[in-house]
């Protein structure tokens, strides 16, 4: 059985390129529905039909253990997958998001005011702020929907993007005094270096940094699922739309693998 990572776009590469280097022994089958891509503009209905659909597929290629390395996915489709979807077609398989994740990460950190941003269907969901407060009632939330970082980050634009997320935080985050800032998009870990650069004082969380470490201890804990998982180091691409761009990413950031055209979600 294999590790199932799912994303719309590039941010779901980056997190399964840290995972593989933590974890290299076992079968990784990627799924990005790029041509949906970005989920963030999306109604909850739609995307938790592209999502079904794209479960479907990869637990077609064998994943006991699929990740949604999407926050909106993450946000709006995950607990409803969990409860209704999987109890009623594949009772036997795991879906786990980066939420939990990374707020059990802030809260490890003894964070005390937490500003966070995402798409605006992350950020308007509240789940953030809902799950901080879960776990520490005192704990201070700012929450920025960021909506334009992810299309520049598609397109290559990093200096772009890089640009507008320094303007954004500086005009609308430091004047909270935040000691964290969590970058509640997995795209967003390809801005890390110049935000923790621009920013040296503020504690920033980027998710692929995250989940490599909660993924092995989740299997450490669950060793009826890890025992079932294929040790063969292999690594399967799918991609509802094939650019440029995220072949260059695969072959820069994981190795020359095979990338596999599928038929657009829906």
């Amino acid at each position: 059985m294999n590790i199932g990572f799912f994303d719309s776009g590039l941010g779901g590469l980056f997190v399964l390129c840290h995972v593989i280097r933590e974890l290299p022994a076992y079968h990784y089958v990627f799924l990005g529905d790029t041509v949906n891509v970005p989920y963030g503009t999306k109604s909850d209905e739609e995307i938790y039909a592209l999502v079904k659909e794209s479960l479907r597929m990869l637990f077609d290629h064998d994943c006991q253990l699929v990740i949604f390395a999407c926050n909106t996915a993450s946000v709006t489709a995950l607990r409803r997958i969990q409860n209704e979807f999987l109890p009623e077609f594949f009772p036997n398989r795991k879906v786990l998001g980066v939420i939990i994740p990374t707020v059990e990460e802030a809260i490890a950190h003894e964070s005390k005011t937490v500003a966070i941003i995402g798409t605006e269907r992350t950020i308007h969901s509240g789940k953030y702020g809902r799950e901080l407060s879960k776990l520490d009632s005192r704990i201070n939330i700012i929450a920025l929907a960021t909506p334009a970082l992810v299309p520049l980050i598609e397109e290559g634009l990093l200096q772009e993007a890089e640009e507008e997320a320094i303007a954004l935080i500086r005009e609308k985050i430091l004047p909270t005094h935040p000691d964290t800032l969590i970058l509640g998009c997995t795209h967003y870990g390809l801005l890390k270096v110049k935000l923790r650069e621009t920013f040296p004082d503020l504690r920033i969380l980027a998710q692929e940094e995250i989940i490599p470490e909660k993924l092995k201890g989740y299997l450490a804990k669950h060793p009826e699922i890890e025992e079932t998982l294929t040790r063969d180091s292999r690594r399967e691409f799918f991609l509802t739309k094939v650019t440029p761009a995220y072949t260059k990413a695969i072959h820069e950031w994981i190795g020359d693998f095979p990338i596999i055209p599928r038929a657009p979600n829906l």
